[in-house]
């Protein structure tokens, strides 16, 4: 009987504080899903590989980069700019970076060591040819 009683309140609690948190919006997991946001910029590492590719293809998602290019859409940066485009235009909410995944790792690694464990961006779960993308979490989706 005592067991029933804990095992209830146990799960009516557990269901309760579930169904009162409030939505947070997820950051941005797909590259579709970062074109789909006219709000928001890309930013590339300048006269890369990744970026003649995009420019040379003629159809899929990095048609879709190549296009945003042309719109203006795309910022494109240098390396030794990464730490002053991530605390400035990324941490804001209105652009995305969009770096090779050796290149991520070694951001999140110097990020942590500037700001310690407080991370107010993610990493998207998804890879392009070796691409990820750095998105604020606070940014909200339309």
């Amino acid at each position: 009987m005592l067991l029933t009683l804990v095992l209830t309140r146990s799960y009516s609690s557990n269901l309760i504080s579930l169904l009162t948190v409030r939505y947070i919006p997820q950051p941005f997991q797909t590259l579709s899903n970062l074109l789909d946001s006219p709000a928001t910029t890309m930013i590339w590492e300048a006269n890369t590989a990744y970026v003649q590719y995009y420019k040379s293809v003629e159809s899929g998602v990095f048609f879709g980069v190549r296009r945003a290019d042309e719109e203006g859409r795309i910022k494109f940066v240098k390396s030794t700019e990464y730490d002053f485009t991530l605390d400035h235009l990324v941490r804001p909410g209105t652009h995305a970076f969009i770096f090779e995944d050796l290149t991520a790792r070694i951001l999140k690694a110097s990020d942590f060591s500037r700001t310690g464990p407080f991370m107010d961006h993610a990493f998207s779960i998804s890879l392009y040819l070796e691409l990820t993308f750095l998105a604020p979490y606070n940014f909200c989706f339309l």
